[in-house]
């Protein structure tokens, strides 16, 4: 008599002699426990054995010296430990992708496959395995199983998720051209939180719609950082025109100074061109309320208060600038509290 093979795994298939010449005899084992067979039939119960190896006898059913005993020898292979891996950390869309480490205490080698049923040959047989770089956006899963030092036996598959995560949207908005003095707000735009670089000349750096009032041509870098650590930046250049290249003012028509430090000041863009110039400011009843030569917007800038810094009450306050050699301007604000 003879079985198929005479290695198995304990997840194999009950096996049954490929043939008896004579039929009618029995099974027995050696040593006589461990491996469950029906001695009538020889099926062996591979599921559960115990692991070890075994002699396997038939004796036909003749009696001596008639009688004929046949043997063959059958091992019950251990399941190899589960692999052990370490879980790769996520990637950013475009990433290289490292290897996956992984360990075998079986005294084997580990198989890597791209289905949990193990179809097809192993994509990688190894402990480090290497997947395709880059990888699309969202999980990519693999399975590993240990092998043993025969490699006849595998041990249950373990599941691998690499996690790609998508790069942020990043707009840093259109290049701009502006006078010496003047501001222009910046028109950024992404999914996460929001660095400018450089910070010069910004009001904030870190929303997306600064108002920007470089003295110099400036490229801004707007970086977007995702929730999960992705990052993409584009650009966004403000040319400045010379002071003398530029002859207007905007003049703002209102403030609200409650200390929170947005529209705090009364800003005039373009005053810096013109550094002799001269603000007065009224109350409705024609009292000079404020003055200063050198108006700057920075150090020398209307806040909304008398000239000892004790607030103006809400209002409407007018204004009369006057600069060598220009018309004099004469407006009116409004200051709301």
């Amino acid at each position: 008599f003879k079985y198929t093979k005479t290695s198995y795994c304990p997840y194999e298939a009950n096996q049954l002699p490929d043939s008896i010449a004579t039929a009618g005899g029995t099974f027995s084992i050696n040593p006589g426990s461990g491996l469950v067979i029906n001695s009538t039939t020889g099926l062996l119960n591979v599921f559960s054995s115990t692991p070890g190896t075994y002699t396997v006898t038939y004796t036909t059913p003749n009696t001596p010296p008639c009688q004929a005993v046949s043997s063959v020898t059958i091992t019950i292979n251990n399941i190899p430990n589960l692999p052990t891996v370490t879980a790769p950390p996520p990637y950013c869309e475009g990433d290289a992708i490292a290897g996956i480490v992984s360990a075998n205490t079986s005294f084997g080698t580990n198989l890597w496959y791209d289905n949990p049923f193990l179809i097809g040959f192993p994509l990688f047989g190894g402990l480090t395995f290497i997947p395709p770089s880059p990888l699309p956006v969202g999980v990519t899963s693999y399975w590993v199983v240990a092998t043993n030092f025969s490699l006849t036996c595998v041990s249950l598959p373990v599941q691998v998720d690499v996690i790609v995560d998508s790069l942020p949207t990043t707009n840093a908005g259109l290049d701009a051209t502006i006078c010496f003095g003047f501001s222009t707000q910046l028109k950024g735009g992404g999914n996460g939180t929001y660095v400018w670089s450089p910070a010069t000349g910004l009001n904030d750096p870190f929303i997306p719609n600064p108002v920007a009032e470089p003295t110099s041509t400036t490229t801004y870098v707007l970086t977007v950082t995702t929730i999960n650590g992705c990052i993409k930046q584009d650009a966004v250049t403000i040319t400045v025109l010379p002071s003398g290249d530029c002859d207007t003012l905007n003049i703002f028509t209102g403030i609200t100074p409650n200390g929170d430090e947005h529209n705090d000041e009364w800003i005039i863009e373009g005053i810096l061109n013109f550094a002799d110039n001269h603000v007065s400011i009224f109350n409705r009843w024609g009292d000079k309320v404020w003055e200063t030569a050198d108006y700057d917007n920075k150090e020398k800038v209307w806040r909304g208060a008398f000239q000892n810094n004790k607030p103006l009450p809400h209002g409407t306050y007018f204004y009369i600038i006057m600069i060598p050699d220009k018309p004099v301007l004469k407006g009116w604000g409004e200051v709301t509290r």
